[in-house]
């Protein structure tokens, strides 16, 4: 991912009204620790913005799940937690990742 790129990524999640995904390991991966950035923001904008996460992150999995047969959408289930009262830190990074793909994948179509 070029620095264009980047920029561009950070635009698409301030316009989604959710915190910018840093960019670890070189730059190749999204940094999933988002809550250094949320302790730094005012109590009622960190809800906002991770009520607006949550909310984009069940339309992704709903994508998701239903690219293909039954036993693939327990699939994508079982791998974001969803259903689960306390996922687990690997549900909650798949859960990123399904959201940095998603506003990727919409940034490259602008």
């Amino acid at each position: 991912m070029n620095e264009l790129d980047k920029v561009k990524m950070m635009i698409a999640c301030l316009e989604a009204n959710i915190v910018p995904l840093g960019h670890g390991n070189g730059g190749l991966m999204p940094d999933f620790d988002v809550n250094r950035a949320l302790d730094q923001l005012p109590p009622g904008e960190a809800r906002k913005m991770k009520r607006k996460f949550r909310k984009l992150w069940r339309q992704a999995a709903r994508r998701f799940a239903r690219v293909g047969s039954r036993k693939e959408e327990k699939k994508a289930a079982i791998e974001l937690g969803w259903g689960n009262s306390t996922p687990e830190k690997k549900h909650k990074n798949r859960r990123k990742w399904r959201v940095f793909f998603d506003i990727q994948t919409k940034s490259r179509l602008k």
